[in-house]
């Protein structure tokens, strides 16, 4: 199947999949009992939907070997190419929530004290990352090797997360916010992307690398004062705009010039550095550069 006929057969097979669960949304309100403070909507259950429609398509190419191939990547983490890229996959987005915390707080909002619940933390890092896998086994692991055959790395980013956005609209009306809220928290949803896809572009093409991020995304919204009821997308927006801004201005000539394939996740993420071919021996000793030079695990290897 052509890549961009795998594309629109994912994009169809996830809305259709997620449908019952918007509709579900609309009568049962709440996915956790209301004695726990992360506030879900039920449609959130959605998000095994990607995982689903990429199983459903790679069955047909590949029958059971290419489904249970897909659902190894989930502890990938083999594949990055540093230390340093997993570290980032962590903190990036705590880091943000902070920035925006501080934001808010100097720009005079009413905000309670920074205070957060590290206990919960574990616990819910755990259950994000389940739902995280869920979705970037088709996000990242399918449908962006989809795009990046035919759109150089921004572009599949931002179509990634315009389809992405898209797909939230419905579950971020049914946690009860208003089309302002919803605008700005879509804005954050492409940012987001982008930084992920950078992640697993540059990082070694891992996904557990992208579910890491994912579910550290979800983790630092809801430690946000008040598990996540202070949290304001449209200053997480500007803030997380300087973060794209930094990552655009160090990779950016690479990212709109060139399609990534697995030579280049091997490769210098120097803008100068030229694209070299897959399996060279120079693609497969330049692996310890990237974000700091110690190797996490290994070498890079070829993704499927």
């Amino acid at each position: 199947m052509p890549a961009a006929s795998s594309f629109r057969a994912y994009v169809a097979i996830l809305f259709a999949a997620s449908v019952p669960f918007w509709i579900a949304g609309f009568a049962i309100h709440r996915l956790l009992p209301p004695s726990m403070p992360i506030a879900l909507p039920f449609s959130a259950l959605m998000t095994f939907a990607p995982a689903f429609a990429a199983c459903v398509l790679l069955y047909r190419r590949g029958g059971w070997p290419a489904v249970s191939g897909l659902l190894a990547r989930i502890f990938d983490g083999g594949r990055v190419r540093s230390v340093g890229w997993l570290i980032a996959a962590f903190i990036t987005m705590p880091l943000v929530l902070l920035g925006s915390y501080a934001v808010m707080r100097a720009s005079g909002f009413v905000m309670p004290g920074a205070h957060v619940a590290y206990s919960v933390a574990p616990l819910m890092f755990g259950m994000f990352f389940i739902g995280a896998a869920g979705e970037e086994l088709g996000w990242q692991g399918f449908a962006y090797s989809a795009l990046e055959t035919r759109f150089s790395v921004l572009e599949s980013a931002l179509i990634l997360g315009a389809v992405w956005a898209a797909w939230h609209v419905v579950p971020f009306f049914q946690t009860g916010h208003n089309w302002e809220w919803v605008a700005w928290q879509c804005i954050v949803t492409v940012f987001l992307r982008v930084v992920t896809v950078w992640l697993y572009a540059y990082g070694g093409r891992s996904v557990f690398a992208a579910i890491v991020f994912h579910a550290m995304s979800n983790v630092a919204v809801f430690l946000f004062p008040n598990f996540g009821s202070y949290y304001d997308p449209a200053t997480t927006a500007v803030v997380l705009a300087g973060v794209t801004a930094i990552i655009a201005a160090v990779w950016g000539p690479v990212m709109v010039r060139t399609r990534v394939s697995w030579a280049s996740c091997c490769n210098s993420s120097s803008a100068s550095s030229p694209v070299l071919p897959p399996h060279s021996d120079a693609a497969l000793s330049s692996s310890r550069t990237g974000l700091w030079s110690r190797p996490f695990s290994g070498r890079c290897r070829r993704s499927g």
